[in-house]
Protein backbone atom coordinates (compact mmCIF):
# COMPACT_ATOMS: atom_id res chain seq x y z
CA UNK A 1 0.00 0.00 0.00
CA UNK A 2 1.38 3.41 -0.94
CA UNK A 3 1.85 6.09 1.68
CA UNK A 4 -0.86 8.25 0.08
CA UNK A 5 -3.44 5.47 0.23
CA UNK A 6 -2.64 4.72 3.85
CA UNK A 7 -3.22 8.38 4.75
CA UNK A 8 -6.66 8.23 3.15
CA UNK A 9 -7.69 5.80 5.88
CA UNK A 10 -6.30 7.96 8.67
CA UNK A 11 -7.00 11.52 7.50
CA UNK A 12 -10.37 11.69 9.27
CA UNK A 13 -8.84 10.70 12.59
CA UNK A 14 -9.49 13.61 15.01
CA UNK A 15 -6.21 12.95 16.84
CA UNK A 16 -3.31 13.74 14.49
CA UNK A 17 -0.80 12.13 16.83
CA UNK A 18 -2.76 8.87 17.02
CA UNK A 19 -2.90 8.77 13.24
CA UNK A 20 0.84 9.41 12.92
CA UNK A 21 1.69 6.74 15.47
CA UNK A 22 -0.32 4.14 13.60
CA UNK A 23 1.21 5.15 10.26
CA UNK A 24 4.67 4.93 11.81
CA UNK A 25 3.95 1.50 13.23
CA UNK A 26 2.70 0.19 9.88
CA UNK A 27 5.80 1.53 8.14
CA UNK A 28 8.16 -0.02 10.68
CA UNK A 29 6.86 -3.57 10.93
CA UNK A 30 7.96 -6.37 8.56
CA UNK A 31 5.01 -8.32 7.29
CA UNK A 32 4.68 -10.96 4.56
CA UNK A 33 7.96 -10.05 2.92
CA UNK A 34 7.35 -6.30 2.97
CA UNK A 35 5.98 -3.89 5.54
CA UNK A 36 2.70 -3.91 7.43
CA UNK A 37 1.60 -0.82 5.50
CA UNK A 38 1.90 -2.82 2.26
CA UNK A 39 -0.43 -5.58 3.29
CA UNK A 40 -3.73 -4.48 4.79
CA UNK A 41 -6.12 -1.58 4.92
CA UNK A 42 -6.08 0.49 8.09
CA UNK A 43 -9.29 2.07 9.38
CA UNK A 44 -9.39 4.30 12.43
CA UNK A 45 -12.01 4.18 15.18
CA UNK A 46 -12.00 5.80 18.66
CA UNK A 47 -8.57 7.41 18.31
CA UNK A 48 -7.44 9.18 21.48
CA UNK A 49 -4.22 10.96 22.39
CA UNK A 50 -2.61 10.06 25.73
CA UNK A 51 -0.25 12.43 27.52
CA UNK A 52 2.55 14.01 25.50
CA UNK A 53 3.52 11.14 23.19
CA UNK A 54 1.00 8.30 23.60
CA UNK A 55 -2.28 7.38 21.95
CA UNK A 56 -4.89 4.67 21.65
CA UNK A 57 -6.20 3.63 18.23
CA UNK A 58 -8.53 0.89 17.00
CA UNK A 59 -8.00 -0.46 13.51
CA UNK A 60 -9.68 -3.04 11.32
CA UNK A 61 -7.59 -6.00 10.21
CA UNK A 62 -8.58 -8.97 8.04
CA UNK A 63 -9.75 -11.61 10.53
CA UNK A 64 -7.33 -14.30 9.40
CA UNK A 65 -4.35 -12.03 10.02
CA UNK A 66 -5.09 -10.42 13.37
CA UNK A 67 -3.48 -13.09 15.58
CA UNK A 68 -0.32 -13.11 13.47
CA UNK A 69 -0.17 -9.32 13.57
CA UNK A 70 -0.46 -9.40 17.36
CA UNK A 71 2.34 -11.99 17.60
CA UNK A 72 4.68 -9.90 15.46
CA UNK A 73 3.89 -6.64 17.25
CA UNK A 74 4.33 -8.27 20.67
CA UNK A 75 7.75 -9.53 19.61
CA UNK A 76 9.04 -6.32 18.03
CA UNK A 77 7.39 -3.81 20.34
CA UNK A 78 6.79 -5.31 23.80
CA UNK A 79 5.87 -1.86 25.15
CA UNK A 80 2.63 -1.81 23.11
CA UNK A 81 -0.66 -2.85 24.70
CA UNK A 82 -2.71 -4.95 22.26
CA UNK A 83 -6.34 -6.02 22.60
CA UNK A 84 -8.50 -7.89 20.06
CA UNK A 85 -12.24 -7.24 19.80
CA UNK A 86 -15.18 -8.03 17.52
CA UNK A 87 -17.87 -5.61 16.36
CA UNK A 88 -19.15 -6.26 12.84
CA UNK A 89 -15.67 -7.53 12.10
CA UNK A 90 -12.30 -8.00 13.75
CA UNK A 91 -10.68 -4.99 15.40
CA UNK A 92 -7.33 -4.49 17.05
CA UNK A 93 -6.92 -1.87 19.77
CA UNK A 94 -3.35 -0.60 20.04
CA UNK A 95 -2.22 1.55 22.95
CA UNK A 96 1.02 3.47 22.53
CA UNK A 97 2.42 4.38 25.97
CA UNK A 98 3.25 7.98 26.76
CA UNK A 99 6.96 7.29 26.49
CA UNK A 100 10.08 7.82 24.39
CA UNK A 101 9.27 4.70 22.36
CA UNK A 102 6.20 6.47 20.99
CA UNK A 103 8.11 9.69 20.53
CA UNK A 104 10.47 7.84 18.20
CA UNK A 105 7.64 7.25 15.73
CA UNK A 106 6.39 10.82 15.96
CA UNK A 107 9.71 12.54 15.27
CA UNK A 108 10.75 10.53 12.23
CA UNK A 109 11.18 12.52 9.01
CA UNK A 110 9.35 9.69 7.26
CA UNK A 111 6.07 11.53 7.76
CA UNK A 112 7.24 14.58 5.81
CA UNK A 113 6.65 15.31 3.04
CA UNK A 114 3.41 13.41 2.68
CA UNK A 115 2.75 11.10 -0.26
CA UNK A 116 6.36 9.84 -0.25
CA UNK A 117 6.87 6.05 -0.04
CA UNK A 118 8.80 4.73 2.94
CA UNK A 119 12.46 3.84 2.59
CA UNK A 120 13.07 3.27 6.28
CA UNK A 121 12.61 0.63 8.94
CA UNK A 122 12.65 2.15 12.42
CA UNK A 123 11.90 -0.95 14.45
CA UNK A 124 14.33 -1.54 17.34
CA UNK A 125 17.72 -2.55 15.96
CA UNK A 126 17.90 -5.52 18.33
CA UNK A 127 14.70 -6.88 16.81
CA UNK A 128 16.23 -7.15 13.35
CA UNK A 129 19.82 -8.17 14.07
CA UNK A 130 19.10 -11.16 11.85
CA UNK A 131 16.79 -11.10 8.84
CA UNK A 132 15.84 -13.61 6.17
CA UNK A 133 15.45 -12.74 2.50
CA UNK A 134 12.86 -14.72 0.55
CA UNK A 135 11.68 -14.79 -3.04
CA UNK A 136 10.06 -11.75 -4.60
CA UNK A 137 6.61 -13.28 -4.32
CA UNK A 138 6.95 -12.88 -0.57
CA UNK A 139 6.24 -16.53 0.26
CA UNK A 140 8.66 -17.81 2.93
CA UNK A 141 9.99 -21.39 3.06
CA UNK A 142 7.43 -23.86 4.42
CA UNK A 143 9.55 -24.49 7.54
CA UNK A 144 10.06 -20.77 8.21
CA UNK A 145 7.75 -20.86 11.23
CA UNK A 146 10.41 -22.82 13.15
CA UNK A 147 12.53 -19.64 13.22
CA UNK A 148 10.09 -17.72 15.39
CA UNK A 149 9.61 -14.03 14.64
CA UNK A 150 12.82 -13.25 12.75
CA UNK A 151 11.83 -10.54 10.24
CA UNK A 152 11.87 -11.49 6.57
CA UNK A 153 11.74 -9.45 3.37
CA UNK A 154 11.55 -9.97 -0.34
CA UNK A 155 14.76 -9.32 -2.28
CA UNK A 156 13.36 -6.10 -3.73
CA UNK A 157 12.26 -4.78 -0.32
CA UNK A 158 15.55 -5.79 1.33
CA UNK A 159 17.54 -3.95 -1.36
CA UNK A 160 15.36 -0.90 -0.84
CA UNK A 161 15.86 -0.85 2.93
CA UNK A 162 19.33 -2.26 3.62
CA UNK A 163 22.90 -2.53 2.30
CA UNK A 164 24.51 -5.85 1.33
CA UNK A 165 27.85 -7.06 -0.07
CA UNK A 166 28.15 -7.39 -3.88
CA UNK A 167 26.00 -10.18 -5.36
CA UNK A 168 23.73 -10.21 -2.31
CA UNK A 169 21.04 -10.73 -1.16
CA UNK A 170 20.17 -14.18 -2.46
CA UNK A 171 17.18 -16.32 -1.55
CA UNK A 172 16.31 -17.93 0.76
CA UNK A 173 19.19 -16.64 2.87
CA UNK A 174 19.93 -15.29 6.35
CA UNK A 175 21.80 -12.01 6.93
CA UNK A 176 23.08 -10.44 10.12
CA UNK A 177 24.20 -6.95 11.07
CA UNK A 178 26.25 -5.17 13.74
CA UNK A 179 24.20 -2.93 16.04
CA UNK A 180 26.59 -0.03 15.39
CA UNK A 181 25.96 -0.28 11.63
CA UNK A 182 22.25 -1.17 11.72
CA UNK A 183 21.49 -1.24 7.99
CA UNK A 184 24.55 -3.14 6.72
CA UNK A 185 23.98 -6.88 6.45
CA UNK A 186 26.40 -9.76 5.76
CA UNK A 187 25.71 -13.50 5.41
CA UNK A 188 25.27 -15.05 8.85
CA UNK A 189 28.22 -17.43 8.42
CA UNK A 190 30.62 -14.50 7.99
CA UNK A 191 29.24 -12.29 10.76
CA UNK A 192 31.96 -12.88 13.38
CA UNK A 193 34.81 -12.49 10.90
CA UNK A 194 33.27 -9.28 9.56
CA UNK A 195 32.70 -7.90 13.07
CA UNK A 196 36.24 -8.75 14.25
CA UNK A 197 37.99 -7.26 11.24
CA UNK A 198 35.86 -4.13 11.12
CA UNK A 199 36.39 -3.42 14.82
CA UNK A 200 40.13 -4.06 14.68
CA UNK A 201 40.46 -1.82 11.64
CA UNK A 202 38.69 0.93 13.59
CA UNK A 203 41.21 0.55 16.42
CA UNK A 204 44.19 0.82 14.06
CA UNK A 205 42.68 3.83 12.31
CA UNK A 206 42.14 5.55 15.66
CA UNK A 207 45.78 4.96 16.65
CA UNK A 208 47.04 6.12 13.26
CA UNK A 209 45.00 9.32 13.38
CA UNK A 210 46.33 10.06 16.85
CA UNK A 211 49.89 9.93 15.52
CA UNK A 212 50.97 6.42 16.55
CA UNK A 213 54.60 5.39 16.16
CA UNK A 214 54.46 1.80 17.37
CA UNK A 215 51.79 -0.59 18.64
CA UNK A 216 53.12 -3.39 20.84
CA UNK A 217 51.31 -6.41 22.25
CA UNK A 218 51.36 -6.57 26.05
CA UNK A 219 49.17 -9.65 26.50
CA UNK A 220 47.10 -12.09 24.45
CA UNK A 221 44.09 -14.19 25.42
CA UNK A 222 42.38 -16.43 22.86
CA UNK A 223 39.30 -18.44 23.80
CA UNK A 224 39.92 -17.74 27.51
CA UNK A 225 43.50 -19.07 27.27
CA UNK A 226 46.38 -16.68 27.99
CA UNK A 227 49.41 -17.00 25.73
CA UNK A 228 53.02 -16.61 26.83
CA UNK A 229 53.94 -13.25 25.32
CA UNK A 230 57.66 -14.14 25.51
CA UNK A 231 57.16 -17.36 23.57
CA UNK A 232 56.43 -18.01 19.91
CA UNK A 233 52.97 -16.56 19.41
CA UNK A 234 53.27 -15.78 15.71
CA UNK A 235 51.14 -18.79 14.74
CA UNK A 236 48.20 -18.12 17.09
CA UNK A 237 48.23 -14.41 16.21
CA UNK A 238 48.31 -15.18 12.50
CA UNK A 239 45.27 -17.44 12.89
CA UNK A 240 43.24 -14.44 14.07
CA UNK A 241 43.38 -12.92 10.58
CA UNK A 242 44.11 -9.40 11.87
CA UNK A 243 47.37 -8.82 9.98
CA UNK A 244 49.48 -8.68 13.16
CA UNK A 245 53.25 -8.78 12.52
CA UNK A 246 54.77 -9.89 15.84
CA UNK A 247 58.47 -9.04 16.17
CA UNK A 248 60.10 -8.76 19.58
CA UNK A 249 61.12 -5.27 20.66
CA UNK A 250 64.67 -5.09 22.02
CA UNK A 251 63.64 -2.14 24.19
CA UNK A 252 60.50 -3.44 25.84
CA UNK A 253 60.54 -7.19 25.28
CA UNK A 254 57.02 -6.87 23.92
CA UNK A 255 55.94 -8.03 20.49
CA UNK A 256 55.75 -5.22 17.95
CA UNK A 257 52.47 -5.57 16.09
CA UNK A 258 52.44 -2.42 13.92
CA UNK A 259 54.92 0.35 13.07
CA UNK A 260 54.23 3.77 11.58
CA UNK A 261 56.80 6.00 9.86
CA UNK A 262 57.62 9.53 10.96
CA UNK A 263 55.21 10.68 8.28
CA UNK A 264 52.43 9.74 10.69
CA UNK A 265 53.32 12.57 13.07
CA UNK A 266 50.47 14.82 14.09
CA UNK A 267 46.84 14.35 15.05
CA UNK A 268 43.99 14.10 12.56
CA UNK A 269 40.23 14.14 13.04
CA UNK A 270 38.69 10.70 13.39
CA UNK A 271 35.46 9.30 14.71
CA UNK A 272 34.20 5.75 15.15
CA UNK A 273 30.95 4.36 16.54
CA UNK A 274 33.07 2.13 18.77
CA UNK A 275 34.78 5.09 20.43
CA UNK A 276 31.98 5.65 22.95
CA UNK A 277 31.66 1.94 23.74
CA UNK A 278 35.33 1.17 24.51
CA UNK A 279 36.61 3.00 27.64
CA UNK A 280 40.30 2.43 26.89
CA UNK A 281 39.90 3.77 23.34
CA UNK A 282 38.08 6.85 24.59
CA UNK A 283 40.70 7.52 27.27
CA UNK A 284 43.49 7.21 24.70
CA UNK A 285 41.70 9.53 22.29
CA UNK A 286 40.94 12.23 24.88
CA UNK A 287 44.33 12.19 26.62
CA UNK A 288 46.26 12.27 23.37
CA UNK A 289 44.24 15.19 22.01
CA UNK A 290 44.03 17.16 25.24
CA UNK A 291 47.18 16.27 27.19
CA UNK A 292 49.86 15.42 24.58
CA UNK A 293 49.95 11.76 25.66
CA UNK A 294 53.12 9.90 24.56
CA UNK A 295 52.18 6.26 25.33
CA UNK A 296 49.29 4.29 26.81
CA UNK A 297 47.74 0.85 27.10
CA UNK A 298 44.50 0.08 25.23
CA UNK A 299 42.47 -3.10 24.81
CA UNK A 300 40.96 -4.73 21.78
CA UNK A 301 38.42 -7.45 22.48
CA UNK A 302 35.74 -9.57 20.85
CA UNK A 303 34.11 -11.72 23.53
CA UNK A 304 30.35 -11.62 22.89
CA UNK A 305 28.82 -13.79 20.18
CA UNK A 306 25.71 -11.55 20.22
CA UNK A 307 23.41 -14.53 19.78
CA UNK A 308 24.95 -15.55 16.46
CA UNK A 309 25.96 -19.11 17.34
CA UNK A 310 25.87 -22.71 16.13
CA UNK A 311 22.32 -23.21 17.42
CA UNK A 312 21.05 -20.35 15.29
CA UNK A 313 22.95 -21.69 12.27
CA UNK A 314 21.49 -25.17 12.84
CA UNK A 315 17.95 -23.75 12.97
CA UNK A 316 18.49 -22.07 9.60
CA UNK A 317 19.85 -25.29 8.19
CA UNK A 318 16.74 -27.20 9.32
CA UNK A 319 14.58 -24.57 7.64
CA UNK A 320 16.65 -24.94 4.43
CA UNK A 321 17.81 -21.36 4.62
CA UNK A 322 21.33 -20.57 3.41
CA UNK A 323 23.69 -18.84 5.86
CA UNK A 324 26.42 -18.17 3.28
CA UNK A 325 28.82 -21.04 4.02
CA UNK A 326 29.98 -23.21 6.90
CA UNK A 327 29.37 -21.63 10.28
CA UNK A 328 32.37 -21.14 12.57
CA UNK A 329 31.90 -20.31 16.23
CA UNK A 330 33.27 -16.97 17.38
CA UNK A 331 36.88 -16.87 18.57
CA UNK A 332 37.08 -14.99 21.86
CA UNK A 333 39.89 -12.42 21.65
CA UNK A 334 41.46 -10.11 24.21
CA UNK A 335 44.53 -8.18 23.08
CA UNK A 336 46.20 -5.64 25.35
CA UNK A 337 48.13 -3.17 23.24
CA UNK A 338 50.83 -0.72 24.29
CA UNK A 339 50.65 2.32 21.98
CA UNK A 340 53.62 4.71 21.55
CA UNK A 341 53.08 8.03 19.76
CA UNK A 342 55.38 10.28 17.80
CA UNK A 343 56.35 13.46 19.64
CA UNK A 344 54.25 16.43 18.58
Amino acid sequence: MEFKRLLEYTKNCPATRASSLLVGLCASTPWKGGLLSDSFDVMINDATDIGEYGARVTCGIPGTDVDSVIDVLNYLYPFLELKKSWLLGTWLEITFPDSLESKRFLESERFLPKNVPFNDVSMPVSSRKTIVVVANDGIPPSSFTSLGNIPYYTISKALELFNFPPNHPTTPASYTMIDLFPDVYVPTSGFHEYYKQRKHQAFLELCANLGAKEIDIASVEINDRSLDIKGDIAGPLSSLGLGINAHESSKTGMKIAFRFSEGNKGIKNYDSPWLQTEPSWLAMNNMRRQNHLSEIGAEFNCTDNMGIDANLAANFSKAKINIGGSFTEMTKIRLSYHVVFWDL
